[in-house]
């Protein structure tokens, strides 16, 4: 009579696991063309924190299952399990899928933005200056060679790679 009752509970709380589940794998599938990022997060590795955060909501009660053995033996279990299976490895391909854009995009903005000059004149030499020349002495252009370093490549890398 107890182990009936045992079974009957193991069987009601892997039911319940598995409408969990698919709500998971329902709000996965809803929001990850644009995913809930959370505050203060940068597009890429919001999406990914979100997706992991799904994946570790639904890893949790997996590890527990593991812990009783039998438990995921059941013709419930196996199933909970296959469709446990089928959320991670899509949430494993979306997370891939993210990082590797990412990455491409990250590497040739930053190859771009390396092939920029970093130092600009802050007096640049008009250039009708630059080619007049007072016969027989030499006279020195005004302060061309006073550099300052160019930040505007720096903010263009941060704005460019925080929009991916």
């Amino acid at each position: 009579m107890i182990n009936r009752q045992f079974t009957t509970l193991y069987d009601e709380v892997m039911e319940q696991y598995m409408k969990e589940l698919s709500q998971l794998h329902g709000l996965f599938d809803q929001h990850k063309a644009k995913p809930l990022i959370y505050e203060n997060y940068p597009p890429t590795a919001g999406a990914i924190a979100w997706a992991r955060d799904l994946y570790h909501r639904a890893k949790k009660p997996i590890l527990k299952f593991k812990q009783h053995e039998g438990l995921l033996e059941t013709p419930e279990g196996l199933e909970a399990k296959q469709k446990y299976l089928v959320f991670a490895r899509a949430v494993d391909a979306y997370i891939t899928q993210l990082y590797e854009a990412w990455e491409k995009s990250t590497l040739e903005i930053a190859t771009d933005l390396l092939k920029q000059p970093i130092l600009a004149a802050v007096n640049p030499v008009p250039e009708d200056t630059r080619k007049k020349k007072p016969p027989g002495k030499f006279r020195m252009p005004p302060l061309p060679y006073r550099l300052s370093v160019c930040f505007r490549s720096f903010l263009n890398f941060k704005f460019a790679s925080t929009a991916s």
